[in-house]
Parts: C-alpha cells; sequence; structure tokens
C-alpha cells in the first residue's frame, strides 16, 4: 500500500472520528432501549396484561437500531483505519440498508400517523382511568412522562398536539411535579 497523502490521511481520521461517534450514539440508543425494557418503573408497562404494543415493539426497535448503528460504527472504525475495502464495502451497504429503512420507516409514520395518535391517546385514557382507581405512583409517573413527551412534541410536530392537547391539559392539573 502506497503511503497517504496529508489530505487522505485527514480524511481517514475525519471517518475514523465520524464513526467512533456513530458507535458511540448507538451504544446510547442501545442502552437506552435497555433502560426502558428493564429499569422498574418502565417494566410494569410490559408485563401487564394490557401492555401496549407500541411501546414494546419501540422498546426492542430502540435496542435493535443501537445494535445495527454499533455494528456500522465499528465496521467504519476498522474499516478506515486499516484501510480494509471489505470493512468499508459492509460498512456502506449498511448504510444503505439504513437509509432504506429511515424511508420506509417515514413513510409508514406518515400514512399511519393518525392510527399512532390514537393509539397512544387510548393508551393515556386507560392509564388515566387506573390510576383514578388506583392512585398508584407508577402510573402517575408514566402519565407525567406523556405530558412532558407530548409538550416537547409541540415544538416539532403540530399534528400530534392538536389531536392530543386537549387530554393532556384536562388532566395536567392532577400530575404536576412536586
Amino acid at each position: 500500500m502506497a503511503a497517504l497523502s496529508g489530505g487522505e490521511r485527514c480524511i481517514k481520521f475525519l471517518m475514523f472520528a465520524f464513526n467512533l461517534v456513530f458507535w458511540l450514539a448507538g451504544t446510547a440508543v442501545m442502552a437506552i432501549g435497555l433502560w426502558l425494557r428493564l429499569d422498574s418503573k418502565t417494566k410494569a408497562l410490559f408485563e401487564g396484561p394490557d401492555s401496549p404494543y407500541v411501546f414494546y415493539t419501540g422498546v426492542y426497535i430502540l435496542i435493535g437500531a443501537g445494535v445495527l448503528m454499533m455494528v456500522v460504527g465499528f465496521l467504519g472504525c476498522c474499516g478506515a483505519i486499516q484501510e480494509s475495502p471489505w470493512m468499508l464495502g459492509l460498512f456502506f451497504f449498511f448504510l444503505l440498508i439504513i437509509f432504506a429503512i429511515e424511508i420506509a420507516a417515514g413513510i409508514w409514520g406518515f400514512s399511519n400517523q393518525s392510527k399512532v395518535v390514537n393509539d397512544i391517546s387510548a393508551f393515556y385514557r386507560q392509564t388515566y382511568d387506573e390510576y383514578k382507581k388506583t392512585r398508584d405512583e407508577h402510573l402517575k409517573e408514566t402519565l407525567r412522562l406523556i405530558q412532558n413527551g407530548v409538550r416537547h412534541l409541540g415544538h416539532y410536530c403540530c399534528f400530534f398536539t392538536e389531536t392530543f392537547d386537549p387530554i393532556v391539559i384536562h388532566h395536567r392539573e392532577n400530575f404536576k411535579s412536586n
């Protein structure tokens, strides 16, 4: 292998640095997914008879996406440092797969946007009704998390908050942080 020029060496290390950050981001995504699945506050959401499949599936998608990001980051890091065409080819292939999945997920999300909002609204109502009966603190925390999520999504996703806000506003006074 011939020696690399200064610009090529710079690109090599920039690619390594980018993929190292990508690998770390994948580790964080996987850790968040595992935390949501195994944390005592959210574990009850998955073990009940009426556990919402959307959250259950979402957590496993987070874990899978984190693992895929870690693999891609690893292939990019090693491929860049070792200048391995095989690893860089796999890296590029996985990037194409991720891009295709993102496009498909965007189309699915756009076409099922009202169903997702209805599922979350129904889950919120069910959780609120259950909280009114039992006054369970875990349910109160779940409701508070949903309200905070809707409030933060309001800056980015008007459709979601226009549909969901009346429910949250109606119950917000019961769940203010202490």
